[in-house]
């Protein structure tokens, strides 16, 4: 066979694939022309029919009644709901996160010991009561070492107990070079009422003790003021003259001691590492130092202190509370 027959062969096919199916589809071709044809007419037809650049009518309509058209009405009220939605929406996510930022805090703690020293899993510091001191001193000085040993650059709250009374200038001395978030002060003089007195430091030990002696010189002679003026009027055979009488003795005694400078400080909480205590252990006037649980903040411990003329059972603080104001 030639090729010239081969492409007679060949064109022959194509023509009567072109008659067969081009012929037979473009009926249809045309069809589908004429629809789309009829639906652009119609598309402008609807255009043109409602303009929906004309907002007027779907105003008219919608937005002068009903909610829509109190808030057109009065548009100061469409703002004020704005903020009230904002305000809800910004207390929901902030209830939300409290919660997760609470469960994301990891605290581990220390092992302690029994017979009232606090014990593994607590987030006291400081002695418990009715414990022996002999007992807390040791479970602190156990505390220090295992810490020294774990992670000596951890950087921990610590229950430090002097081994006396100071004056404000003196205790700060000894505590030199640490920093001291809070103090503990006790009139020995004033009697057995006499309560612990917390002392918030920010900053300089030394000032904020002494800011706190005058703030107390004026503030507890206000008291005994005013409970010696309750006394005073109150007749001999009712019980609470007694009692005013005695607030108003102790408030004169602790506003006297303050203003004499007494040496009524005996108990800090420090924040540093077990290396920088164990240096701190080993001044003069340290009765003993217990290390808090790693990773711990202040505001979760339950804080105790130790009096340094306590030999035995830890007495209950809590008993000598202030006299009500």
């Amino acid at each position: 066979m030639k090729l010239t027959d081969l492409d007679d062969s060949a064109e022959q096919q194509l023509r009567t694939l072109d008659q067969r199916f081009i012929a037979a589809a473009a009926p249809r071709v045309a069809r589908a022309f004429d629809r789309a044809a009829r639906t652009r007419v119609s598309a402008k037809q609807l255009v043109k029919d409602v303009d929906l650049r004309d907002l007027n009518a779907l105003d008219e309509k919608y937005a002068t009644r009903g909610p829509l058209g109190f808030f057109r009405e009065v548009p100061q009220l469409m703002a004020v709901l704005v903020g009230i939605v904002f305000i809800v929406g910004t207390l929901a996510v902030a209830y939300d996160k409290e919660p997760r930022q609470e469960a994301d805090q990891t605290v581990s703690t220390s092992g302690g010991t029994t017979g009232g020293v606090p014990t593994g899993g607590s987030l006291a510091l400081g002695p418990e009561t009715g414990s022996q001191a002999a007992a807390y001193l040791r479970h602190a000085a156990t505390s220090l070492d295992q810490a020294a040993t774990g992670a000596p650059d951890d950087t921990r709250f610590a229950m430090v107990s002097l081994s006396a009374y100071y004056r404000p200038e003196l205790a700060a001395s000894i505590l030199s070079g640490y920093v001291v978030k809070r103090a503990w002060v006790h009139v020995v003089s004033a009697g057995t009422l006499a309560p612990p007195m917390l002392v918030v430091i920010d900053g300089d030990l030394a000032g904020g003790l002494k800011d706190f002696y005058r703030r107390q010189v004026t503030a507890q002679a206000k008291s005994a003021s005013s409970y010696q003026q309750l006394a005073d009027d109150i007749a001999p055979t009712d019980p609470q003259k007694a009692d005013n009488q005695k607030y108003a003795d102790l408030a004169r005694a602790q506003s006297a001691a303050f203003r004499a400078d007494c040496g009524c400080v005996y108990a800090f909480v420090v924040s540093a590492t077990p290396t920088q205590l164990l240096s701190l252990r080993s001044r003069p006037g340290i009765r003993s130092i217990e290390v808090g649980p790693s990773k711990a903040r202040i505001g979760d411990l339950l804080l105790t202190t130790l009096y340094p003329e306590v030999k035995g059972v830890v007495p209950n603080q809590a008993e000598n509370v202030p006299p009500p104001s």
